[in-house]
């Protein structure tokens, strides 16, 4: 169907460029307006809370990566409707095909089995990895096997290579 379109609008465009009066110009910008609008697709996006970058407020999806993501959709005509669920849940709805983008996922937090059925774009943010604990009990960690008998929380729903 886009060809059909794409085809068409072309044909249009020689036809007002051949002949250069002020109504073809009109005509013309009409039919970018509408064509923009008619090949825009609606997305389904999930995302886990993870501030600054993915946060509601006032009932308002709003963080950095919401902003890149917003930055995206204005500039292809795009839209998106975000829906914030806990990371488990998300990646479930977005593996049974009920969603169409993971908001600032990564290579690293996905089993490589995982990772084939995926499209990554390129990096736009940057995350290291921490473990942190109280100043009043500090652990000398340089491989997982120095958390051995250790109290260790992780996130639900997360994935952590290095202790897979």
């Amino acid at each position: 169907m886009r060809i059909k379109q794409i085809r068409l609008i072309f044909q249009i465009l020689r036809l007002c460029i051949t002949k250069v009066q002020p109504q073809n110009w009109l005509l013309l910008s009409v039919i970018l307006l509408f064509s923009k609008l008619s090949f825009a697709s609606e997305f389904k996006v999930v995302a886990d809370i993870w501030p600054p970058f993915v946060m509601v407020e006032n009932e308002q999806v709003r963080g950095i990566g919401v902003d890149i993501l917003n930055e995206i959709v204005s500039r292809t005509g795009d839209k998106i409707e975000i829906a914030v669920l806990p990371n488990r849940r998300a990646r479930k709805v977005f593996e049974e095909g009920l969603a169409d983008i993971v908001l600032l996922d990564s290579l690293l937090w996905n089993p490589v089995e995982k990772r084939k059925l995926m499209v990554f774009t390129d990096e736009i943010i940057r995350v290291k990895e921490h473990i942190y604990f109280l100043k009043s009990s500090p652990l000398k960690v340089n491989k997982p096997s120095d958390l051995s008998g250790k109290n260790v929380h992780i996130m639900r729903g997360y994935y952590y290579e290095t202790f897979a």
